[in-house]
């Protein structure tokens, strides 16, 4: 493990994560992390391959990304989901193909980030973006 790397610290809403989701509820100001929908839970190890739901939508901004998902009207949207800048890195590298061993690799890569909070935040981030719906388990 190179030793200059280090964690990162809070980002610019106080949170002391690595990896942000927020979610924006319509009619509501408020935003709120990720919340748990009643979908069943998923072993997430490190062989587990994702792809992108196709009902969601995802659109950059200034270096946040935003997961919309897809509906017959605009009535039926109650939030959409903003991605940080590993957020939004992580979804890019979800292709159907990786698994979340080797997309883990790649941030080990690119990031200035530890093989250890890694370990505690990635699962937590694929098991949101699973509970969202913004994923699928492919294997």
């Amino acid at each position: 493990m190179d030793k200059n790397k280090t964690e990162k610290p809070k980002n610019k809403c106080g949170r002391s994560k690595l990896i942000v989701l927020t979610q924006a509820k319509r009619g509501s100001r408020k935003m709120s992390q990720s919340h748990r929908s009643l979908q069943p839970e998923v072993q997430l190890h490190r062989a587990r391959i994702l792809k992108k739901n196709p009902d969601i939508v995802t659109r950059t901004f200034d270096k946040e990304t935003i997961l919309m998902p897809l509906y017959k009207t605009s009535e039926d949207i109650d939030c959409i989901y903003t991605l940080d800048e590993i957020g939004a890195r992580i979804w890019e590298l979800i292709d159907g193909k990786r698994t979340l061993g080797k997309i883990q690799k790649i941030l080990l890569r690119e990031f200035e980030v530890t093989e250890d909070l890694l370990d505690k935040e990635l699962p937590e981030f694929f098991k949101d973006l699973y509970q969202i719906k913004a994923v699928v388990c492919k294997n």
